[in-house]
């Protein structure tokens, strides 16, 4: 209870000698609350558009995949005419 009545006059002191420390701490909870809300959208947007670039990456992913497939078989296409033509010498299986 003494440390009380002696903190009480300290705090006073302070509070005249710096009058607009009390001026910006009337609501720190609604300012606290105010820029976890903004934290909140913005992380909200960044798993919207990490969603949306996840699901582009696999688009891509699978048009790599078609084309690998197509030159696979551009591959196989290009080895039996060279055959056919006799443009490389044969190699057994």
């Amino acid at each position: 209870m003494a440390t009380q009545a002696l903190a009480r006059p300290q705090m006073l002191e302070f509070a005249a000698r710096y009058p607009y420390t009390h001026a910006m701490s009337d609501n720190p909870d609604n300012l606290v609350l105010r820029y976890l809300r903004r934290i909140d959208e913005k992380l909200d947007r960044l798993i919207d558009e990490i969603a949306d670039l996840k699901r582009r990456i696999g688009v891509l992913a699978d048009r790599m995949a078609n084309v690998e497939r197509r030159l696979d078989r551009v591959d196989v296409r290009l080895d039996r005419i060279e055959r056919r033509f006799d443009l490389i010498d044969h190699v057994p299986a």
